[in-house]
C-alpha cells in the first residue's frame, strides 16, 4: 500500500544499523523512477550519501579513475534500479567486491513484489 512509510521506515533502519556499525555497505534496489528519490530521502532525513549506479555515473568514474577501475569501489552506499541490477554490465564489479555474501551489507529491495513473477513457475 502507499503511504504506510515504508521508505522511511528502511530509512530508519538503515541509519540504525550502520550507527551501531552492524553496516557498512549498503544496496537500494528501486524503480528507474524512484532512484533520484530514494537519494533525496536518504539524504535530507538520515544524512546518508548514495550514489546512482547509471550509466552516467560508470562513465564519470571511468573518465576520473580509468577504465579499469570498479566503480562498487566509489563509495559505501549505492541506489541501482531493478533493470539495471540485472544487467551484468553494471553488477560485475559489484559481484567482485561483495565476492560471498558480506555480514556488514545490507540490500533494501523496493518495490519488492516485482521481483519474483506473478505466476507459479521457478524464479
Amino acid at each position: 500500500d502507499v503511504g504506510l512509510g515504508k521508505t522511511i521506515e528502511a530509512g530508519l533502519v538503515l541509519r540504525e544499523m550502520m550507527l551501531r556499525r552492524k553496516v557498512d555497505f549498503f544496496l537500494v534496489v528501486a524503480p528507474a523512477g524512484m532512484t533520484q528519490q530514494w537519494k533525496d530521502e536518504l539524504s535530507a532525513k538520515f544524512g546518508l550519501k548514495a550514489a546512482i549506479v547509471d550509466q552516467d555515473f560508470f562513465a564519470a568514474m571511468r573518465a576520473q579513475r580509468g577504465f579499469s577501475y570498479n566503480p562498487w569501489d566509489a563509495a559505501s552506499g549505492y541506489i541501482i534500479s531493478h533493470k539495471l541490477l540485472i544487467d551484468p554490465g553494471y553488477t560485475d564489479g559489484l559481484h567482485a567486491i561483495l565476492g560471498d555474501p558480506q555480514p556488514r551489507s545490507m540490500l533494501i529491495l523496493d518495490e519488492a513484489h516485482h521481483a519474483a513473477p506473478a505466476h507459479g513457475q521457478a524464479y
